[in-house]
């Protein structure tokens, strides 16, 4: 079995992003470790993003043009944060994976006044563990 994953990371748990990774210098719980896919007999490439999908030849490209053979092929494509194209938005952020949580993180202070647009568990989350007391 073969694991390919855009991010660096292995795969993790995702909601503690908008808890204790924000709130914390933390790291989101492991789905598993490095030793555990490997006594699984799962090769992980993380760090390795799908370019190309050649569904007839059971063939997938990545990134670094290498192709991947395959039998048969699980499609988990998950979602990508889309960011706002903001006028002087260099403080607009989006939340979706660990580098956009350490990122948000380390430009917040507690005297930042912040928006939140979007009415999901992430933001909602997210606000409740960085400010109990603030007025939803």
């Amino acid at each position: 079995m073969l694991l390919i994953g855009a991010e660096p990371e292995v795969p993790y748990e995702r909601p503690p992003l908008s808890k204790s990774v924000m709130t914390a210098e933390e790291q989101p719980p492991l789905l598993c470790t490095p030793e555990i896919l490997r006594e699984q007999r799962i090769d992980s490439r993380p760090d390795t993003a799908a370019k190309r999908l050649a569904s007839r030849q059971h063939e997938l490209v990545v990134m670094d043009g290498s192709t991947v053979r395959y039998d048969r092929l699980l499609l988990a494509t998950g979602a990508t944060a889309r960011s706002w194209m903001v006028p002087g938005g260099r403080h607009t952020h989006v939340m979706r994976d660990v580098a956009d949580a350490k990122r948000l993180r380390a430009t917040l202070n507690s005297g930042s006044c912040v928006v939140l647009i979007g009415t999901g568990f992430i933001a909602w989350n997210w606000r409740r563990a960085r400010w109990p007391e603030a007025a939803a």
